[in-house]
């Protein structure tokens, strides 16, 4: 048995005022990232920061996966990537 998983921008609609970043669906293995705030990232901050947030969803939603509650994904992120999210949301509008 092997596992696989999916990294994939994708359009998450339209959460606000409190942006949905990113999603982990268990079922297909698949880590969807809001193609909308990648975009807005890369053009407002950068390709470098459009990669971190992308380093930072990831992280988040594993930690998600191995069974983390909210504060402890974005502990777990922030662990990995050195960033915070609310930077990420203020870049995104969120």
């Amino acid at each position: 048995m092997s596992a696989s998983l999916q990294i994939l921008l994708a359009d998450l609609g339209d959460w606000r005022p409190a942006g949905l970043l990113a999603e982990y669906d268990p079922r297909s293995g698949a880590v969807r990232i809001n193609a909308r705030a990648h975009e807005r990232i890369r053009i407002l901050a950068g390709e470098c920061e459009a990669r971190a947030f992308l380093l930072y969803a990831i992280a988040h939603e594993l930690a998600h996966a191995a069974g983390c509650d909210e504060r402890a994904a974005h502990a777990h992120a922030q662990a990995c990537t050195g960033r915070d999210r609310r930077a990420f949301e203020a870049i995104a509008g969120w």
